[in-house]
């Protein structure tokens, strides 16, 4: 660093503050958009209260479950999820309720935690700046659909904009533009709070470990820069940054998979990435979509501004903390636009670690400009109006045509499975699904599997992989040894197909099994659902009954231990 010290924040033009001739109808303007805002806020959380649990939360819900009940992940349950996805869920599960209405509350408390972050991170700026970007992106993460409430995607994307904000109150402390807790807790809780939440993300996906490591440097930069003591807040950034890794690890160990845990690090996850992926200009024009006309602007502004007034000539001057923090915004939604496009999958919920951060940088740019004159200033309005006008009502009016009553394929499977048993069926049962409503209904019915097998993509894909070649020995051997009495086949493939139970033709084998030991007892088709923008037909399912224990008219409960050998 240079001897120059960071710009303190003082002198710069008040919050708010316009041009003279438009004053009154930028004020006017920042009143419709708080209205719109809150508006569209409330209807929100009205037409989603009764959302059911469903897709990738219900089967990581039914693994914690099944955690309480002696089960093992990656030991005895092998999923590729990252400990922290269990941890994170298990909590939320005892905290909120392991029900729909639990759950629901957990995704608005993970928005509400977004919320604040995106707040603390633009209150210097504009307030305005950070309820914008909150309520963008919650109404655009419900207008991806009742599948993608609670993903451990959202939870990462509220954990990394507290990181951020935790980062700013130190880089803020003392310098005039700290909030009431920077000022109060001085750097070493926010630098804390910035360790632990980075780090607490990289245990559900690792692409944040790498940028919580650079942002630590960075803070131990800026505040030499500034001429403050760096070691403590460091020191406590350290702290809270191993914090959340060292409970992972006691974690595995007190599950006995540690090695289970590596063995799944180079085995089932090097073959889940490799499935489903799509072209690299799908995933571009993916991460951005619901915010494109929001992101040109953005671009134009950030871009433009500096062009025009010849400020980027200077850029290796005058790094204030505002520079800083921008710069440290833009790394990060690189890297989470980095992590989206190694995925490779483009499910919507992958790409929300990149829009929170993107979305706090378009919400600073966007209400800088209404401080501005001329085509910055009509710019900046337009996208303001755009997002709170536009987007965010048509999102929210999406929202509200969904149908959360009609469950698919759950209400129906639950019924036939409650025909053969009900609650005696624990233990006995096996699914061959992943997230189209098998594991769902056995964790409805608080049913425990016959085999660890969760996720039907590690048996049904190329047996020269080393993965799906182990899964199918464990899955074949422990359902020779034990056979369940009942196997629910779901027709589709987890992620993405073939369907019409075409994925048993990819491990004859255990089609051939199938047959020779069971009889079908019922094959149903589920009515269209409408869970996000468009109607859709859920998997259909099978259900077949062991041949032992059929009695001919697939409506009686099955004798308990009728299939003991």
């Amino acid at each position: 660093m240079t001897d120059a010290r960071l710009d303190s924040g003082k002198g710069r033009e008040p919050i708010g503050a316009v041009p003279c001739g438009s004053a009154v109808p930028v004020r006017w303007l920042r009143l419709g958009l708080w209205i719109a805002l809150l508006a569209c806020s409330a209807l929100y959380v009205v037409w989603t209260w009764r959302w059911p649990l469903l897709g990738d939360s219900s089967l990581i819900h039914y693994i914690c479950f099944l955690m309480e009940r002696g089960w093992a992940p990656y030991r005895t349950l092998v999923d590729m999820n990252m400990p922290g996805s269990f941890l994170i869920e298990w909590a939320a599960m005892h905290v909120f309720g392991g029900g729909s209405m639990g759950w629901r509350l957990f995704d608005l408390t993970v928005l509400a935690a977004a919320a604040a972050g995106l707040v603390a991170i633009a209150w210097p700026y504009d307030r305005l700046a950070g309820v914008f970007a909150a309520v963008v992106f919650m109404v655009v993460h419900g207008r991806d659909g009742l599948n993608d409430t609670g993903q451990r995607d959202l939870t990462m994307a509220a954990l990394l904009v507290l990181a951020y904000a935790g980062l700013f109150l130190v880089w803020r402390h003392g310098s005039g533009r700290s909030s009431s807790l920077g000022s109060r807790g001085g750097s070493t809780l926010p630098a804390f709070l910035f360790g632990f939440c980075i780090a607490a993300a990289g245990t559900i996906k690792p692409t944040a470990l790498p940028l919580g490591i650079v942002l630590l440097a960075a803070m131990a930069v800026v505040l030499r820069g500034q001429g403050k003591p760096a070691a403590q807040a460091v020191l406590a950034g350290t702290v809270g940054f191993l914090l959340p890794p060292a409970v992972c690890f006691v974690f595995l160990v007190r599950e006995q998979a540690l090695g289970a845990f590596a063995h799944n690090l180079t085995t089932v996850v090097p073959y889940f990435a490799s499935l489903g992926r799509r072209p690299p200009g799908f995933l571009l024009l993916h991460s951005v979509s619901p915010l494109l006309p929001l992101a040109i602007v953005w671009v134009v502004l950030a871009a433009g501004q500096p062009v025009a007034n010849g400020a980027w000539r200077k850029w290796k001057h005058g790094w204030t903390e505002e520079r800083w923090e921008r710069a440290a915004l833009l790394l990060g939604a690189a890297a989470m636009l980095a992590g989206f496009m190694l995925q490779g999958k483009g499910f919507p919920y992958h790409r929300y670690p990149f829009l929170v951060l993107l979305l706090a940088l378009i919400g600073i740019e966007l209400t800088r400009a209404l401080r501005q004159r001329g085509v910055w200033l009509l710019l900046g309005a337009a996208g303001l109006a755009y997002g709170a006008f536009v987007l965010a009502p048509q999102s929210v009016m999406a929202v509200r045509k969904y149908d959360w009553r009609n469950q698919g394929s759950i209400a129906m499977m639950q019924a036939d499975l409650t025909r053969l048993g009900g609650s005696a069926l624990s233990g006995r049962v096996q699914c061959i699904d992943t997230i189209s409503g098998c594991t769902d209904t056995l964790y409805r019915m608080r049913l425990e599997p016959t085999t660890g097998l969760l996720s039907d993509f590690l048996v049904f894909g190329p047996e020269q992989d080393p993965a799906v070649h182990e899964a199918r020995a464990q899955f074949l051997g422990a359902v020779e040894a034990r056979p369940p009495e009942v196997i629910v086949v779901v027709s589709s493939l987890f992620p993405t197909g073939p369907g019409e139970y075409r994925k048993l033709a990819r491990w004859p084998e255990f089609a051939t099994w199938l047959a020779a030991r069971y009889r079908l007892c019922a094959q149903r088709t589920p009515p269209p659902v409408r869970w996000w923008g468009r109607v859709e037909q859920p998997p259909g399912y099978r259900v077949y009954v062991l041949a032992q224990c059929s009695n001919g008219t697939c409506g009686d409960a099955i004798p308990a231990g009728c299939g003991d050998l």
